[in-house]
């Protein structure tokens, strides 16, 4: 074997406070004596693996571009509102959107939206579920009341009443994103497409490297203003015989005293300077004293 083939791949995706770590060894970069098995894969365990990688790529979206105090909405039908099948579905979602989007428009902000259309395990609880930035300068209450005001048919009447969490586990949304796949995958009509983002979301920054090494780096060590996350941490190998390590920090939440909260101070902004110029100033004055 030629050694320019000898090394692992050490992908690293940042995705706003999270750092993820994959070092794997490919059919294409491994050590001697690390051979592909042959494995075929089941239709099952296809499935499994392609909505594996949906929550995956749905955690990476939410966490580069959701921070704590957005929202969680869940659209709900009423009486006779609700859609018959997932293409009625997304078309009401998709008209809502655009009047929400021009709402938002009219105050110089952007709607940054993933939604979760579902149908519900028995077809017949049709629900949206939409994650959404919040608009700044008004009112968290007011920007959920708007959010209801405009979830009406072409006609202007309710379609139904709207549920409304606010984002809080900030930078880590893997529970929520594990929790929207499951309701897309319970869903007894499926979309084709999991999740639904828009298109003014940022994406993850990846970057890959082959390392020349016959061996991983077990060396974890987490970048400044970080910790690694508890149970991140995993070794394993592919179904066709390929080693793996990954690993995950997380931001450190800032510290901030009660008090610090109560005068609105940023855990972030540094100490103000009065204290010096305050020593300053009495120090002058003393000497004014002396000269008189």
């Amino acid at each position: 074997m030629s050694t320019k083939k000898y090394g692992y791949i050490h992908k690293t995706i940042i995705s706003g406070g999270v750092i993820e770590h994959v070092k794997c060894f490919t059919h294409k970069y491994h050590p001697p004596g690390v051979g592909r098995v042959k494995h075929k894969e089941t239709p099952e365990e296809l499935e499994a693996k392609s909505w594996n990688r949906k929550e995956k790529d749905l955690t990476r979206l939410l966490n580069t571009n959701y921070r704590n105090g957005d929202f969680h909405i869940t659209l709900t039908y009423g009486g006779d509102q609700k859609p018959g099948s997932m293409k009625e579905l997304k078309a009401e979602a998709s008209a809502y959107l655009r009047k929400v989007k021009r709402a938002y428009s009219r105050t110089g902000q952007s709607l940054k939206y993933v939604y979760v259309p579902t149908l519900g395990k028995s077809g017949t609880n049709p629900h949206i579920h939409l994650i959404a930035n919040r608009l700044y300068g008004l009112d968290p209450v007011d920007n959920l009341a708007l959010f209801q005001e405009l979830w009406t048919d072409k006609d202007g009447k309710r379609r139904g009443w709207i549920k409304t969490k606010t984002l809080y586990s900030e930078p880590q949304f893997k529970e929520l994103a594990a929790y929207l796949i499951r309701n897309a995958k319970e869903s007894k009509e499926k979309n084709k497409r999991a999740f639904i983002p828009s298109q003014n979301l940022d994406k993850p920054i990846i970057h890959t490297q082959r390392i020349a090494a016959r061996r991983f780096s077990l060396r974890i060590t987490p970048p400044r203003g970080y910790e690694l996350e508890k149970g991140s941490v995993y070794e394993g190998s592919t179904r066709t015989g390929y080693p793996y390590i990954t690993y995950t920090f997380i931001r450190k939440a800032p510290k901030v005293s009660i008090m610090d909260r109560l005068r609105g101070i940023s855990p972030k902004a540094p100490s103000s300077g009065s204290g010096h110029r305050r020593r300053s100033a009495r120090g002058g004055r003393k000497r004014e004293r002396k000269r008189a």
